[in-house]
């Protein structure tokens, strides 16, 4: 989870607010001042804001999802269980149980700024 704060002298009724991610690995939810603003799962990684922003204070949390990647090689790593699916059995090409232990670490968070556009 990563959160903020930011100031806003003027919120225009005119104006259309946007959140602009650099660059986002997987997907994000965003709040601001405690409410639902939407999520982001790809390209641009911009979120219209609506009317959402106030005057002065705002506070705004991004809660991003890991590349589920990382956490099978993980779960791997600490020799975690996981889960057994219905007449499916996950082996790799050589029809040995699968692991992704020796698997690299993948991306995953947030990269680079995190702005808010202003457009008429």
């Amino acid at each position: 989870m990563y959160s903020s704060q930011f100031e806003m002298t003027e919120v225009l009724a005119d104006k259309h607010y946007v959140l602009q991610l650099d660059t986002l690995y997987e997907s994000a939810k965003i709040r601001i001042n405690g409410q639902d603003a939407g999520q982001i799962w790809s390209l641009p990684y911009s979120l219209p804001l609506g009317n959402i922003l106030k005057k002065g204070t705002n506070t705004i949390e991004i809660e991003v999802a890991n590349l589920m990647a990382n956490r099978i090689r993980q779960m791997d790593r600490n020799g975690q269980k996981r889960q057994d699916y219905y007449d499916t059995k996950f082996v790799n090409i050589d029809y040995e149980p699968f692991r992704a232990d020796t698997w690299s670490v993948m991306p995953s968070g947030l990269a680079g700024r995190v702005i808010i556009k202003i457009y008429d």
